[in-house]
């Protein structure tokens, strides 16, 4: 075994794969409607929450020391985006190929603009102005959540430097209130509608 190899399974935290398995189960059965199972989780939609947290977690402890050392904002985000964009190209094409093949057909009643505009946004993975439906990527709509973790890559990457413990507790105790917050709001993250509870989230 390579001293690479070994490296990496001493960096690997076992225990995160199970509470990733954990939360996966949690979100599905967020979207299976009601159902015996799902009822015994009625804060469900928080194993979202648990999901962005792991990801701070886990882009902390990868690369925390190393940013404004030897490791730029800029170069950080372009790893960051390399890694997540090719999961999301792959179902923003799958979505835009339908769309327009349902224009094509006339069972859409939307226009060809919109869906120009919504695409040139969502290539790049921005959130697309309301002018083909109200979500925030009609193409792909579980995107919402990619897009705020790449906005959280951004800031993150800007301002790691200067995140001291207060600085951090400070950030905590706001996310926690507006977590908490979330629940009066509409709990359709991924339209422009519930953006603010994305945004929470």
């Amino acid at each position: 075994m390579t001293d690479n190899r070994q490296k990496q399974i001493q960096d690997r935290l076992v225990f995160l794969d199970g509470l990733r398995g954990l939360c996966a189960l949690i979100v599905i059965l967020e979207h299976v409607g009601d159902n015996p199972i799902s009822d015994m989780f009625p804060t469900r939609q928080f194993g979202m929450c648990f999901f962005f947290l792991l990801s701070g977690f886990v882009m902390s402890h990868a690369y925390g020391n190393k940013l404004g050392k030897e490791l730029s904002a800029w170069t950080f985000t372009k790893i960051r985006f390399v890694r997540l964009y090719p999961i999301y190209i792959s179902g923003f094409l799958m979505g835009l190929t339908l769309a327009v093949y349902s224009l094509a057909k006339g069972w859409d009643p939307s226009s060809w603009s919109g869906v120009a505009i919504a695409a040139g946004f969502g290539a790049v993975m921005l959130p697309a102005p309301p002018v083909y439906g109200v979500a925030l990527f009609p193409f792909n709509r579980p995107a919402w959540s990619l897009g705020f973790e790449m906005l959280a890559t951004i800031l993150y990457g800007i301002f790691a430097r200067h995140l001291t413990t207060r600085v951090l507790v400070g950030i905590v105790a706001l996310s926690s209130i507006g977590v908490i917050g979330t629940a009066f709001y509409p709990d359709h993250a991924w339209e422009w509608a519930g953006f603010w509870y994305g945004l929470w989230m």
